[in-house]
């Protein structure tokens, strides 16, 4: 009786024979899905690759189809519009799919694009809870966790969007990240390329220290 049926599944490198024992066996977040529900595991944690995911047609119908306004993780925000529309997920403990990872894929070749479908995704995921009622507590701190790590990531490429994020970490009351806000005090004094070789020069001698 479920609508979303997720198998495990297998990845390898692009350059590598799948028949070798090249792959590694990986499985979505389902202690995630069980202590916080579907909604928050598929906001954050809970992914698996479109092959290893079977949908009941009723359910792709009430979705509605991939969302072309978030073109590198369409396959995640479609999970999460299942969990939203209320599907039953269950899980099919067998390698149902072998993935291949490529450095050149969608998802990997623009960082930048890829944390901006991120944030963009954030946004609209808090836009639907607000307007279902009032946030809670647990809520918040999956937007918190959405938005810190793309204002972490688009500070560090020099996007301007990270005010964006970092807004959406304040929206939820939540404190940012210690290097998100010292990016943002660093901006504020030297603005943000200046405050960007900083922090990266205090990481490198943090990291050979």
């Amino acid at each position: 009786d479920a609508d979303v049926v997720v198998a495990d599944w297998a990845e390898f490198e692009c350059d590598a024979d799948v028949g070798a024992g090249n792959w590694r066996p990986r499985h979505a977040d389902w202690a995630r899905l069980v202590r916080d529900g579907t909604e928050i595991a598929c906001a954050t944690t809970f992914w698996a690759p479109p092959a290893a995911i079977l949908y009941r047609r009723s359910i792709v119908d009430r979705i509605g189809g991939f969302r072309n306004d978030l073109p590198i993780i369409q396959d995640a925000r479609f999970l999460f519009d299942a969990a939203y529309h209320g599907a039953k997920f269950a899980h099919a403990p067998h390698c149902g799919a072998y993935y291949r990872v490529q450095p050149s894929s969608l998802s990997r070749r623009d960082p930048a694009k890829f944390w901006l479908d991120v944030l963009r995704n954030g946004e609209q995921i808090e836009g639907l809870w607000r307007d279902r009622g009032t946030i809670s507590n647990i809520e918040k701190q999956a937007l918190a966790v959405i938005y810190d790590g793309a204002a972490r990531v688009l500070f560090d490429l020099g996007a301007e969007e990270w005010h964006r994020a970092l807004e959406g970490v304040i929206r939820t009351g939540t404190k940012p990240s210690p290097s998100v806000r010292a990016g943002r005090y660093l901006s504020l004094f030297l603005g943000q390329r200046v405050a960007r070789k900083a922090l990266a020069f205090v990481r490198r001698k943090l990291f050979c220290a």
